[in-house]
């Protein structure tokens, strides 16, 4: 005996930080090397924690598998924080696992990791053939983009993508688009533009 069994098609529901996790605690977005901690909360009061592209939370904490920066040809994990200093301002730092006496903080997330790419080129240095074509060594890419294909933000995590999705829905987002200043930037929403009645 054959009965038609009718399904109802799910409706697409929006982005929920539920979704994820029922509490912040356990909150945990993963993307390849990169694993969310916290998204932070969005600053409501100072300017500096977004620009036109990127929302830089307070309180945002992530880890990365990423090459060390102190033994060469060995990874190891990376613990970055955005943090709010005591004058209001944005502080990027990252802390490796297996240096943890030589955290690096920088109020410009380009500028942190650019020279933790620095650090790592220094300690593989030795390891790469440096043109010797006799030599067993790898030689090093030449390449027109940076080291490692990635940016400051997409290191940091919150320019990927699903974390810029995920940051665009948390609570109190609208404040990235309602300027504290003439000269505040105003962010371009990629996933959900809020409506004028919640930036008013």
């Amino acid at each position: 005996l054959m009965k038609t069994l009718i399904v109802a098609p799910e409706k697409a529901k929006p982005f929920q930080e539920k979704d994820v996790g029922e509490s912040e605690g356990s909150l945990s977005l993963r993307v390849g090397a990169l694993v969310v901690h916290s998204l932070g909360e969005i600053e409501q009061d100072q300017d500096g924690f977004h620009s036109e592209d990127y929302i830089m939370p307070p309180g945002y904490i992530a880890t990365r598998i990423y090459w060390s920066a102190v033994r060469p040809r060995t990874r190891t994990v990376y613990v970055l924080k955005i943090e709010k200093s005591s004058s209001g301002k944005p502080i990027f730092s990252i802390t490796a696992a297996d240096n943890p006496t030589g955290k690096m903080k920088s109020s410009s997330f380009s500028h942190i990791y650019n020279q933790l790419v620095e650090k790592v080129k220094e300690v593989n240095d030795a390891y790469y053939s440096h043109g010797d074509l006799q030599s067993k060594l790898p030689t090093e890419r030449l390449s027109r983009k940076k080291t490692y294909g990635l940016n400051g933000p997409q290191f940091f995590g919150f320019g990927l993508n699903f974390i810029r999705k995920a940051i665009e829905h948390c609570p109190g987002v609208e404040a990235v688009v309602a300027p504290i200043t003439d000269a505040s930037p105003q962010y371009r929403f990629c996933y959900l533009q809020p409506s004028e009645e919640s930036i008013v």
